[in-house]
């Protein structure tokens, strides 16, 4: 069983592949390309299902063209309890990003929209 931190850990980090492929204008299949990983893989990763392994936060690094501590720097300070923005998490962030009407799932919905809802 995850811990509460691990927990936000998992959740920051599926929110920076997220955003930074959203940024980038990349499917997750490109990035599954780019990366050498399944698209299963990032969609899994991308929702908090999955813990991620050594090699594969490697390959992930590689495809965005930033090493791994730049991947895992995720806010300002690196605090675990803030999204990319150096927004405290909201209490009402829900595990499921379809439902939950939290600030950075609405942010990660409208970045989505803009970039063609790219999947």
């Amino acid at each position: 069983m995850k811990t509460d931190a691990g927990k936000k850990l998992l959740k920051a980090l599926s929110l920076r592949v997220k955003l930074l492929r959203v940024g980038r204008g990349w499917s997750q299949e490109t990035l599954a390309e780019l990366a050498q990983l399944h698209r299963n893989y990032i969609g899994h990763l991308e929702r908090s299902e999955v813990n991620i392994g050594l090699e594969n936060l490697q390959q992930l690094s590689g495809a965005f063209d930033m090493s791994i501590g730049e991947l895992l720097t995720f806010a300002k300070g690196g605090a675990l309890d803030m999204d990319l923005t150096g927004q405290r998490w909201p209490d009402e962030c829900s595990e499921d990003s379809a439902s939950c009407d939290c600030s950075w799932h609405e942010n990660m919905r409208a970045a989505e929209a803009t970039h063609g809802g790219a999947s």
